[in-house]
């Protein structure tokens, strides 16, 4: 086990999860193999960088912002420069996308300075079912909500917790690989749509999936998207599929829409009864000895490696 790892014992190894039950295919990956089921394609080369603002050059203002760990959300975020409560070198800002230096320019909340850490920090993190990939209020507490950063609390210092960011996020019945960072340029490196950063799912379907699902999944099916409380149709980027079993397949996509892959496969006339993250690009969870619920903390070079290896 890594020196940096942090085992959760809310799920102690060899215990079946509450949503795998004994005899279920998720038990039956276990003799599969993740590594075996996961080789093969890789995500596209890039080049990129971590922390270009501590380097002089301009960053965006709500990167900065959410880097700043003052804000749970990027909501927050947001609704602080459109409220017109972010000031940068003493004037409002209200422009999400504005580029600025922040080692020349200082940046106020409500009159309060701003500043971005130190140094970022980068986790791989084994999501485990029940858990959402967010900051929780008190009502979603009330109702029993639970979320992937009660599995941090404790475990991380008080100031890196704070500044705790998903890199993308996975339902809360989904389980899998998920970064977890303080950089907001790691989020933005990996979910920005133009970057097409590779994500493999294992999925289990409800029922066999046909010939011709299979076909209109990799060419793109139409699926429902709501942002900001509007819907619209969406056609999904070409995906890649790879059969495992009857109602089992491995899906990779370089998009991440909300609820995506559930949405694909209803598309086509069948439902996901359970969706495992393999992999982000050349990272894959079987490279780590982590329980559901662990840890480990990874280094901005490892990443690199990852999101460009061919």
């Amino acid at each position: 086990m890594p020196e940096n790892c942090w085992q959760s014992e809310c799920i102690p190894r060899g215990q079946p999860s509450p949503l795998k039950p004994k005899g279920s295919i998720e038990a039956k990956k276990g003799a599969f193999g993740w590594w075996e089921a996961v080789t093969g394609r890789k995500a596209k080369p890039h080049r990129w960088d971590i922390g270009l603002e501590a380097k002089g050059v301009k960053v965006r203002l709500h990167q900065f912002l959410s880097r700043t760990g003052h804000f749970s959300s990027k909501r927050d975020v947001k609704n602080a420069i459109w409220n017109g409560d972010i000031t940068v070198n003493g004037s409002i800002v209200k422009d999400i996308a504005y580029q600025f230096n922040s080692r020349t320019k200082p940046v106020e909340y409500q009159g309060k300075r701003l500043h971005l850490p130190d140094a970022d920090l980068i986790y791989v993190f084994h999501k485990p079912p029940g858990y959402l990939c967010a900051r929780l209020n008190a009502k979603e507490r009330a109702i029993g909500k639970r979320s992937v950063f009660d599995l941090f609390e404790g475990r991380v210092d008080s100031t890196v917790f704070a500044r705790l960011l998903t890199v993308g996020r996975l339902d809360e019945a989904t389980t899998g690989l998920l970064f977890i960072t303080t950089s907001g340029d790691v989020v933005h490196r990996i979910t920005a749509p133009e970057h097409h950063v590779a994500k493999r799912y294992w999925v289990s379907a409800k029922r066999p999936l046909t010939e011709e699902a299979e076909l209109h999944l990799t060419g793109g099916v139409t699926i429902e998207l709501e942002v900001d409380g509007h819907t619209s149709d969406y056609t999904t980027q070409p995906a890649s599929i790879e059969r495992v079993g009857d109602r089992d397949f491995i899906l990779e996509v370089q998009e991440g829409k909300k609820r995506q892959v559930r949405r694909m496969v209803s598309a086509v006339g069948n439902a996901v009864e359970h969706l495992h993250r393999l992999s982000i690009a050349g990272a894959t969870l079987d490279q780590f000895d982590l329980n559901e619920g662990a840890f480990v903390e990874v280094t901005s070079t490892q990443l690199e490696a990852w999101l460009t290896e061919d």
